[in-house]
């Protein structure tokens, strides 16, 4: 079985990010600039941890990601598609009795990358996107990491746990890092846990929540 780590979590959010930009900022934490991905449709701005990041990801443009093979745009349209808008992204590699179970995506902002996609993407896109990038290396380990984007007054380091809500989810048959629990639910709920000072709880939007270590 593989080891895999938690890279990176996404939710997909309305693309002013003005209540995650507010409450995120309010509650100790340092967004970046963010990105945006050509050819893929979508951009986005990050909480970055020394250890992974939670992704605001949103659609940039629509035609772009309608051309694209990963769909993203019916995510981004969850409440019109029944797409999950969660995502998550493991590092490390994938075991010989996993590969099947994947496909090869060379993003076209970066052609010289690749990530591995959980066929579960076009069979159950109902479930979260979950896919793997080949690589142990941290946000931290990163030679174009930029400090300050990785210092929060929260003193938050990594986020230790998540617990992602939604009809019917379930982990597929692929090994699954300790932190990350899908439970099923009526509605959708992404709930990240982080260490650092934070409350209880911070509402970032209807779907997303951080909270404090217990």
């Amino acid at each position: 079985m593989s080891n895999f780590a938690l890279d990176h979590l996404f939710c997909f959010c309305e693309p002013e990010l003005s209540r995650e930009t507010e409450n995120a900022t309010r509650a100790g934490f340092t967004l970046n600039p963010g990105n945006r991905h050509p050819g893929q449709g979508t951009a986005n701005r990050a909480i970055i941890f020394k250890e992974n990041y939670l992704e605001f990801i949103f659609m940039d443009l629509p035609g772009d990601a309608k051309k694209n093979p990963l769909r993203l745009d019916k995510r981004a349209d969850w409440s019109n598609t029944g797409a999950s808008p969660f995502g998550i992204c493991l590092r490390g590699e994938i075991s010989e009795r996993e590969s099947t179970e994947f496909w090869t995506y060379r993003p076209p902002y970066c052609p010289d990358g690749v990530i591995f996609i959980h066929k579960s993407n076009e069979d159950e896109p109902e479930q979260p996107l979950i896919f793997v990038i080949p690589s142990s290396a941290r946000p931290i380990d990163k030679s174009n990491i930029n400090l300050s984007h990785v210092t929060h007054k929260a003193r938050s380091e990594a986020i230790r746990a998540v617990n992602i809500l939604g009809p019917h989810y379930r982990w597929p048959s692929i090994s699954k890092p300790k932190e990350i629990v899908l439970s099923e639910a009526d509605h959708l709920q992404m709930k990240v846990t982080v260490d650092g000072i934070v409350p209880n709880e911070i509402l970032l939007n209807d779907l997303l929540s951080i909270h404090g270590v217990p």
